[in-house]
């Protein structure tokens, strides 16, 4: 499988988090890559865009309200806070 060249080029990066909860691991992400802004959320809202979610420590953090705390293993960088793109149809 080969990757788009900007999504590589993202995967060379690591983020590193200061916050416990899922909207401030976005804001630190939108801040460190502004080139996404509004690509993981509506940029007038800040609501999770269709199609697109978050997991953590096999957890789905799609839904979650916005003062759910992410994992400590995910703070502490022992695992990894998961953007991804979903697919729908058959």
């Amino acid at each position: 499988m080969t990757l788009h060249p900007a999504v590589a080029w993202l995967f060379r990066f690591a983020l590193w988090i200061t916050t416990d909860e899922v909207p401030g691991v976005l804001d630190a992400l939108e801040r460190d890559y502004p080139v996404l802004r509004g690509a993981i959320r509506d940029r007038v809202t800040e609501r999770r865009r269709p199609f697109v979610r978050f997991f953590a420590c096999e957890q789905d953090l799609s839904h979650v309200s916005s003062d759910t705390l992410v994992p400590a293993a995910v703070v502490a960088g022992k695992e990894p806070f998961l953007i991804v793109g979903a697919l729908a149809g058959g």
